[in-house]
């Protein structure tokens, strides 16, 4: 085609990715061989934009070129960025056990090489030097936007970071300086020691050169799984809150340009709902136009499996970004814009009281682990394929002893979903809110009732635990309540409908709806044409439950009657969107 230079210029571009994504031999460059990466590209369409443009050709340029061109910037060659995330433990076992060999050390007490030694969790440190020497492959291959970040869980002290720097090095030298690490907090303790263990990584003096070498640009994760799981919804909700302003006001003072990832779940115990809202009720000054969020299980499916559906809900969620970022920039950090201090303690106090009911029932109740085990299908679902990690950090599931701290918060949650409750998603809300009226009278409703009009946070946290109330069945539950027999479990129960209608009152009080979801009719039609189904499907679950657990372990029959009670597990979690 002599005649069309850019059809022949577009066919060398096609050549040139052919072979950039076979890999195929030969030095990268212009002559003809694969790209080195991506803005190798980019430079070639942008030098076919201005020659488009200069050609009068200006609509093609910001069109069909311009389309190409925003593919290539939003994916490279790589689609999506691949993260790497470890237990700080075991990297702190991999430096015990690097600088047991550096010192010569040859075996530990099992006889093994420290390159051998099992760090925990199965995990040797030739493992975890292989990770690292991956992601420098990773890199090499398909760009250095394709990998990079190692986010660091149960991040406790500053050597939690370093650790990462001292490992990548030894496995990939001068490499490791371009990797990303991100602490991420998500204990109780960890949120409320946020602020001041990111002050102390951010003065190390080591970690600080690096960063400077990253453009001062530090990503922190903030888990909203676990944080729920030990303290309840709503402390967990403030604890989140508060971390976010405190970790900002610190990346302000060092100079630091942060970004807070958000490691949310699908269910409203982990964090899911509206995310729009979501982003709205931040504190001000976290946001500024930078926004890092999971999205997991079945929410990548409700939302992004039609693409009228992912326009409009990137869309609300990119309004919502632009709208905080606006008010971000006009100085406000820290807090709402129309709470007082009074207002801060009022949230204070609710937190502590709900947490102190939440605790009381999950934690302080000896026999509150086995009533668990007895009513929702938790034995079942940690024998299916789900996850990409055990359901327990520890050996077994939860039994009449204990167990609860180690179970994960996935299957914790996917439990109560299950069985109708959604416990995670409101327990200790109405005991909180009954606590504070006792205190202050009647009058504190009606002061959560005006700021939840006002205060963004407060009404994304008010709606998210209505929704929670509301997909929760308590008829069908005492269904499942049912198949619990022990001494003390019949109390159990009594406290949890209890607690469900305490919230379902403040909920209401607050909003000044007459009906949980009133101003939802949409979602309340939804839930009323699945209801049905599900009830049926939940049903037949208690029944063959009951069933399967008076069989003996060997009993003819059993194999089919699990396989029943999976597909049954399948079917609920598809009618009511919600898994863990």
């Amino acid at each position: 085609f002599p005649d069309e230079p850019y059809r022949r210029r577009c066919g060398g571009i096609a050549e040139r990715l052919r072979r950039t994504r076979h890999h195929l031999t030969g030095d990268p460059g212009p002559t003809g061989g694969r790209y080195a990466d991506a803005e190798e590209l980019l430079g070639e369409l942008d030098e076919m934009q201005r020659s488009l443009t200069t050609a009068g050709l200006r609509r093609v340029a910001a069109g069909t070129v311009q389309d190409f061109r925003w593919q290539v910037e939003t994916f490279g060659f790589h689609l999506a960025e691949l993260e790497i995330r470890q237990h700080a433990a075991v990297h702190r076992a991999a430096v015990a056990a690097l600088e047991a060999g550096m010192n010569g050390a040859a075996t530990n007490g099992a006889g093994a090489t420290p390159i051998d030694a099992d760090l925990g969790a199965g995990v040797s440190l030739g493992e975890v030097l292989d990770t690292f020497r991956a992601v420098d492959r990773i890199r090499t291959r398909f760009g250095r936007a394709a990998a990079g970040r190692v986010v660091v869980s149960f991040t406790e002290q500053v050597s939690d970071v370093t650790d990462v720097l001292k490992l990548a090095e030894a496995a990939i030298g001068a490499a490791a300086a371009d990797l990303d690490v991100v602490p991420l907090f998500e204990s109780a303790a960890s949120l409320e020691a946020a602020d001041a263990l990111l002050e102390s990584i951010l003065a190390d003096p080591r970690y600080r050169a690096h960063l400077r070498g990253r453009s001062d640009r530090q990503e922190v994760m903030l888990g909203y799984s676990d944080s729920n799981k030990e303290s309840g919804f709503l402390t967990a909700n403030w604890l989140l809150y508060r971390a976010q302003a405190a970790l900002a006001a610190v990346a302000d003072r060092q100079g630091v340009e942060l970004t807070i990832f958000h490691g949310r779940g699908g269910t409203v115990g982990r964090g899911g709902g509206r995310l729009d809202r979501a982003v709205l009720g931040q504190p001000r000054g976290t946001v500024r136009g930078r926004l890092k969020v999971t999205e997991q299980g079945e929410v990548v499916a409700s939302r992004y499996g039609n693409s009228a559906i992912a326009l409009r809900h990137l869309e609300l969620l990119a309004g919502a970004v632009i709208v905080a970022g606006v008010e971000d920039a006009e100085g406000k950090t820290g807090g709402p814009a129309n709470a007082s201090n009074a207002d801060l303690s009022v949230m204070n106090r609710l937190a502590e009281a709900s947490s102190a009911a939440y605790r009381s029932l999950v934690y302080d109740d000896p026999g509150f682990a086995g009533f668990f085990r007895r009513v929702t299908p938790i034995d079942v679902l940690t024998t299916m394929r789900l996850g990409s990690r055990p359901a327990s950090r520890a050996t077994g599931l939860p039994s009449e002893e204990g167990g609860i701290e180690a179970l994960r918060a996935i299957p914790w949650g996917f439990a109560w979903a299950q069985a109708r409750i959604e416990l995670p998603g409101w327990y200790g809300l109405g005991s909180a809110l009954d606590a504070l009226v006792r205190a202050d009278g009647a009058s504190a409703l009606d002061h959560l009732a005006s700021l939840y009009r006002t205060w963004p946070y407060l009404t994304a946290v008010i709606d998210h635990a209505e929704l929670a109330l509301a997909r929760s069945d308590l008829g069908v539950a005492r269904r499942y309540a049912s198949l619990a027999g022990a001494k003390g479990d019949a109390r159990r129960w009594a406290e949890i409908e209890a607690e469900h209608e305490r919230c379902v009152q403040g909920v209401l009080a607050i909003t000044g709806r007459a009906r949980l979801l009133d101003s939802s009719p949409a979602i309340v039609r939804a839930i009323a044409l699945r209801n049905p189904d599900i009830d049926t499907l939940s049903e037949l679950q208690v029944g063959r439950l009951a069933r399967l657990r008076s069989l003996p372990r060997d009993a003819a029959g059993r194999a089919d009657l699990e396989r029943l009670v999976r597909l049954t597990v399948s079917g609920v979690a598809a009618g009511l969107q919600v898994t863990g």
